[in-house]
């Protein structure tokens, strides 16, 4: 979202004018090309600072077709920290993907302390029902990892992009036994305790325990101080993202009632472009609008959204009783309501209406 400027009501008559030569007419160009085009033939004091600052960001058809270059408003809010395994879960799809054996899509399931994940082939087309079936057929622990996948699975799978279904198991083993950098273990220790040996020790320790010679007890304990050291280096690791990310951002934009803003246009456009109707991005507005900012008041006993009367703008006898036209506070003229005499008839709006118009109560 971003704060539509609108200073050209502040500029004369004449400034409009031949600023909209220099600036619409001619392609709508920066402030430096437009005072260019018109600064050999025009000149008035303040001139350049009026394009600068109040024609050329006023205008609304530049707002609409110019991508922002500003940086990102408001810091970063990490996810809250789970906790403990399986508390928070989190899925999502990589593909779609060449089919192979019948799949064409990729479903990761995982615990976002670490501990589990699971990569389960299936297709863009899967129902709710089957999703949910394959959910709980993998204890639903999962990790968000598609790059990590991805990457992986490019290892394994053939010139003709086949095989990548048969890789899923070695990839899951080897992403399952490698440490995390945010956590600090594999999420098989996160998960059993240990984790399984790959790499043969030049010296085996015959003396080395079994969890089962360490006992359930102490084993439980084990995992519950792992998942807390993981708790710790996780909210450390998000500290330092936000604290890097937030260098980078500008303030929070705060908007009030009244402020016109324009919606960014990125998700319509690849909208558009998925329903396959000949249309290109390139072409599409970057920005929709303008819109008004028009916040919900929440009446307290009910939660439901309240809003106020500013003027009552008509009345007519129906019946036996009367209706009010009447314009909400913050709404325009589209919005215009008639209402039963009875809504109004507490509101210091009717007592202006029926004063303004020297009628009777």
């Amino acid at each position: 979202m971003s704060v539509i400027v609108s200073w050209c009501h502040a500029l004369g008559h004449y400034e409009r004018m031949y600023f909209k030569l220099a600036h619409d007419t001619l392609g709508h160009w920066g402030n430096v090309k437009s005072y260019a085009a018109i600064c050999s033939s025009y000149y008035w004091p303040h001139m350049q600072k009026e394009l600068k600052t109040m024609y050329v960001p006023a205008c609304e058809a530049c707002q609409q077709n110019k991508s922002s270059t500003s940086r990102l408003a408001g810091p970063l809010h990490p996810l809250f920290m789970p906790n403990g395994h399986c508390d928070s879960v989190a899925m999502d799809f990589v593909g779609p993907l060449p089919e192979d054996d019948g799949f064409n899509c990729i479903l990761t399931i995982t615990d976002r302390l670490g501990s589990d994940l699971h990569t389960v082939p299936c297709r863009t087309d899967i129902l709710a029902k089957d999703l949910a079936t394959l959910f709980f057929q993998t204890n639903g622990s999962s990790e968000r990892s598609n790059r990590t996948i991805i990457q992986a699975i490019r290892f394994h799978v053939k010139r003709n992009q086949q095989g990548w279904a048969h890789a899923l198991p070695l990839v899951w083993f080897n992403h399952m036994n490698t440490i995390n950098a945010s956590t600090g273990f594999t999420p098989f220790q996160l998960h059993s305790g240990r984790h399984p040996r790959v790499i043969p020790p030049l010296v085996f320790n015959h003396t080395e325990r079994s969890p089962d010679s360490i006992g359930a007890a102490k084993l439980i304990k084990q995992l519950d101080t792992n998942v807390m050291e993981v708790q710790d280096n996780l909210l450390l690791t998000k500290s330092n993202q936000a604290y890097h990310v937030d260098k980078a951002r500008r303030p929070e934009t705060v908007y009030a009632n009244g402020d016109k803003v324009m919606l960014s246009m990125f998700h319509r456009r690849r909208d558009f472009m998925q329903r396959g109707d000949n249309q290109v991005a390139k072409f599409m507005v970057r920005w929709d609008g303008p819109y008004l900012v028009n916040y919900p008041i929440f009446d307290p006993d009910t939660g439901e959204d309240q809003h106020f009367v500013e003027h009552i703008l008509d009345s007519w006898r129906r019946g036996c009783g009367k209706q009010n036209l009447v314009r909400w506070k913050g709404f325009g003229v589209e919005h215009d309501e008639w209402l039963l005499g009875a809504c109004v008839n507490n509101l210091e709006a009717l007592n202006v209406y029926l004063r303004e118009n020297n009628l009777d109560p």
